[in-house]
């Protein structure tokens, strides 16, 4: 099973489908939205949304729905920590 998805694997990383993405791939670079001069306004303004969103999260009834909803924002929140250090 391991072989196969190995084989399986290594085809889907030869096609031609994949390298006509490249492109798309390539398209976000985070270097260069974090380099700019701009960065103290662009980290306030995540700050901004970020406790909007958790607000709106607040308000979910379902509490399965509304864990969910936080610790994905936690994770989104330590992934741009990460870039803007």
């Amino acid at each position: 099973e391991d072989q196969a998805s190995q084989v399986l694997l290594k085809r889907l990383l030869d096609t031609s489908i994949l390298r006509s993405c490249s492109n798309v791939f390539s398209a976000f670079d985070e270097s260069i939205m974090f380099q700019q001069d701009n960065d103290f306004s662009l980290q306030h303004n995540f700050k901004g949304v970020f406790h909007n969103i958790s607000s709106i999260l607040d308000c979910v009834q379902c509490q399965q729905c509304k864990l969910h909803g936080k610790m994905g924002m936690l994770g989104y929140g330590t992934a741009l920590k990460i870039l803007f250090v």
